[in-house]
């Protein structure tokens, strides 16, 4: 079978107009139903009293029981005999005193916190000659001292130690000059804020902290020597922070506390990088007394600095040169560091 194409045939379309048609919606009417009132039917309900129905109880006759308990029985129980214990009672502790500190021992105190205060090294009783007769005028009253066994920082106190305190006892922390802080030796403390710390660092050991005072900072600075400087007479290259050290840090900026060798009791920065305050104090310029240089309690007097700074020349890090600042002086070249007192 074969299917042709469906053919497709197109149908012409007479086009046709549209035709309009008007729709006209009248209003609605509405029409208005008449209603009759009704009158209300009154009701009425007369409730009838409750009755009460007694209901007759039979009495109960009273029950009487009489309990007779039997004594008790004592079974005895057959006990070995045992050999009585004796007891020793301990004898007390005794409290024995702490031996001697040895000297050149390093050490850290505890603080409450458990974490640990700055290291600290014993220094060697001994005897020497305070003063420099070819020093300053204030420096040439020469004469020899005694000094007992006492403890000082290995370090100036750094930033880190010192912001301990700071946080413990709510007060600003010191600027830093933009140097940077954790081990550069803190600047910007007062004599009274170095105090403030000492106290605050013998609370928290239960330990005797304070300021050196002027014969303790240069007895433990000459570590035994008569030279100008613990490794000799010259400056030389490099062994400390100063104006003409020739060190990195000369006269710009601290420098790290321990950058450089440690003095023969294994103290670091004895010579510059810092001045240190003292506890001692007298008038400006005023020479040695003869007696042997202690804390001071007279507000009237000036606090001694000591060791000279990065921003100093060579002459003022001498061992035996002295300095005065007001006790509330804040400066950027001036630190310290601690002394522990033996409790014998």
């Amino acid at each position: 079978i074969t299917l042709k194409p469906l053919q497709v045939i197109p149908i012409p379309v007479k086009e046709t107009k549209p035709i309009p048609v008007k729709i006209t919606l009248k209003p609605l009417q509405v029409i208005p139903v008449p209603v009759k009132e009704t009158k209300p039917i009154p009701v009425k309900i007369t409730l009838k009293p409750l009755q009460v129905i007694p209901v007759p109880v039979k009495p109960v006759k009273e029950t009487t029981v009489k309990i007779t308990p039997k004594p008790l029985q004592v079974i005895p129980v057959p006990v070995k005999e045992t050999k009585p214990i004796l007891v020793t009672p301990k004898s007390p502790k005794k409290i024995t005193k702490l031996d001697t500190p040895t000297a050149g021992k390093i050490f850290k105190d505890r603080l409450k916190n458990g974490s640990f205060g700055p290291e600290m090294v014993w220094i060697p009783a001994g005897k020497f000659q305070i003063g420099d007769l070819k020093g300053e005028r204030d420096e040439q009253a020469v004469h020899e001292i005694s000094m007992p066994l006492f403890a000082i920082g290995r370090y100036e106190i750094t930033f880190l130690e010192y912001d301990k305190f700071v946080e413990d006892s709510s007060r600003r922390k010191p600027n830093d000059n933009g140097w940077g802080r954790n081990e550069r030796p803190v600047i910007m403390i007062s004599w009274k804020e170095a105090k403030a710390y000492a106290n605050w660092l013998t609370e928290q050991t239960e330990q005797t902290y304070r300021l050196p005072t002027e014969a303790e900072w240069e007895y433990a600075a000459k570590a035994g020597l008569k030279t100008k400087y613990w490794w000799g007479n010259t400056i030389g290259s490099n062994r400390a922070v100063c104006n003409g050290c020739e060190s990195r840090w000369d006269n710009k900026q601290t420098a790290p506390v321990g950058s450089f060798a440690p003095n023969p009791f294994a103290l670091y920065d004895m010579i510059g990088n810092v001045w240190e305050w003292t506890c001692s104090a007298t008038r400006y310029g005023e020479r040695y007394s003869g007696k042997k240089p202690l804390c001071t309690t007279n507000s009237l007097l000036i606090p001694v600095i000591r060791g000279g700074s990065w921003n100093n020349q060579p002459k003022s890090l001498r061992a035996t040169n002295r300095a005065w600042l007001s006790p509330s002086h804040r400066n950027i070249a001036v630190g310290f560091r601690l002394v522990k007192e033996w409790m014998k």
